[in-house]
């Protein structure tokens, strides 16, 4: 018998009763998103605001000696209107717009050429903040049909709790969890489109039964 036994089995609701908790979900007023987009917005801001509005400076060690280098590299770059190829500072030079995790092809990125790299990286810190937190919302509320005040809570542990405070000195972490709740909002959206397919659209449910499974730590 092997260490892990995994068994799919779908589940698929009526039809009526889906449509019912979809239908339900589109009572809320439209209104209610402003407001919450503003208080998350001022949420990101309280979180971060020593770094805004103190004038203090990130102090991460992956920040300090790797995404600051780089996103200075790359703001002299586009202000020379060079396209950051290489990169001949790091070792004997290394790929730079290859470089994942440099972000070159990201428009927030193009935002360090504005000021100081760390009075930016605390202005994209909290962008990315909102962001999570506020697609958290809507994810929340449209998807699984929480109410207003559920989804805001949700969507303010999911950007300031512990992973995103651990993330803070890994700049593109913390900008690929601000987009992971807005794909999987526009994914359910696409379910959803297609009314004929529904039934054929229930999550499947996964129950695992684990059995002297030894999973080693790392990154």
């Amino acid at each position: 018998m092997s260490d892990l036994e995994v068994t799919m089995i779908a589940t698929a609701p009526p039809v009526q009763h889906q449509v019912r908790r979809r239908l339900a979900s589109l009572r809320w007023p439209l209104g209610a998103d402003a407001p919450a987009a503003l208080g998350l917005f001022g949420a990101a801001l309280a979180f971060y605001y020593p770094l805004v509005f103190l004038g203090r400076a990130l102090v991460d060690y992956d920040a300090f000696v790797y995404f600051y280098p780089q996103r200075v590299f790359l703001a002299r770059s586009l202000l020379a209107g060079q396209v950051p190829l290489w990169d001949p500072y790091l070792f004997l030079g290394v790929p730079f717009l290859a470089n994942p995790q440099a972000a070159a092809l990201y428009p927030p990125s193009w935002l360090f050429v504005l000021g100081p790299v760390q009075s930016v990286y605390a202005a994209q810190l909290v962008l990315h903040g909102f962001l999570a937190a506020f697609f958290t919302y809507l994810l929340a509320r449209h998807a699984f049909g929480l109410l207003p005040l559920a989804a805001a809570v949700g969507g303010l542990a999911y950007a300031f709790g512990g992973f995103a405070v651990g993330q803070v000195g890994h700049l593109n972490q913390i900008s690929a969890a601000a987009w992971l709740p807005a794909m999987l909002l526009a994914y359910d959206g696409h379910l959803w489109r297609d009314p004929r397919t529904l039934a054929q659209r229930a999550p499947a449910s996964v129950v695992c039964r684990r059995r002297r499974l030894h999973v080693p730590a790392g990154r």
